[in-house]
């Protein structure tokens, strides 16, 4: 579980600081990020959010209520609070936020990032 909520906190540092290099190590090759207005982004087009300064994060913050762990994958759900502008665009918020990560060779990486309506 140790290496799991490594992982968990490295996601949500490299998403606070807009941090693509560091996303690129987490995210899994076959990643997929669904959003709350209805976005899918592969991983490339998750990293180009931050890489082309599409997305300004003033603050994020991520804390999971519940995490299970089933043989290789993981399931953490969580709330996720952000100060951010996309393209200018104010979309700060609290999100429920699912997290699902998958450990092959050994290693911990996250396949799906899916954020819910805004929560409150």
């Amino acid at each position: 579980m140790k290496p799991l909520k490594g992982l968990l906190r490295a996601w949500t540092d490299a998403e606070a600081r807009g941090d693509p290099a560091a996303l690129d190590v987490l995210l899994a090759d076959d990643f997929r990020g669904d959003g709350p207005e209805g976005f899918v982004l592969d991983k490339a087009g998750w990293l180009d959010r931050h890489r082309r300064g599409d997305l300004t994060v003033d603050t994020f913050v991520w804390i999971a209520s519940d995490v299970w762990v089933i043989g290789q994958a993981a399931v953490a759900i969580g709330v996720q609070s952000q100060i951010a502008r996309y393209r200018g665009r104010d979309c700060s918020g609290v999100s429920v936020c699912t997290l699902v990560a998958v450990r092959r060779e050994g290693r911990w990486r996250i396949v799906n990032v899916q954020l819910g309506d805004r929560a409150f």
